[in-house]
């Protein structure tokens, strides 16, 4: 039979509990803190290897980004080197299309026109400039 204690201070009715019931109690709570304990610790554990994944997403992000930016610019680059590369050939033809007019009609005027490694020489024969150069009275329009 259990016996009840009346505690005067507070008002209240207790059963009287022996010291294995209390020790009983003791050991469930503390293997319920050393279970919250471990649950922290995994916990923890998670977290720790959770920040590890999410710093190395984004820091293959950054490489990717990186990347995405530099083929961007050797795309333009390859773009731009292109229409250089276009307007030469075109200039070249141009060029090319120029000396055969000039050798279909050699009696208006013959240029020397000579390719270096620099561009392109233009040398005007002496007897045209002096023919088709203005003198100083034709200089004033």
């Amino acid at each position: 039979m259990t016996a009840y204690y009346y505690y005067y201070s507070t008002g209240e009715i207790w059963p009287s509990v022996s010291l294995t019931m209390i020790t009983d109690a003791i050991e469930q709570l503390e293997q319920g803190v050393r279970e919250l304990r471990k649950l922290v610790s995994d916990k923890k554990d998670q977290e720790a290897a959770m920040i590890q994944v999410l710093m190395g997403i984004e820091q293959e992000h950054k490489v990717t980004e990186d990347a995405r930016r530099a083929a961007e610019q050797d795309a333009a680059a390859q773009r731009h080197a292109a229409q250089m590369e276009e307007r030469a050939v075109m200039a070249e033809s141009m060029l090319e299309a120029t000396l055969q007019y000039h050798k279909a009609q050699p009696f208006i005027f013959t240029p020397s026109i000579k390719r270096t490694s620099a561009g392109y020489t233009v040398t005007w024969p002496f007897r045209l400039r002096d023919k088709y150069c203005f003198t100083s009275e034709h200089q004033n329009y």
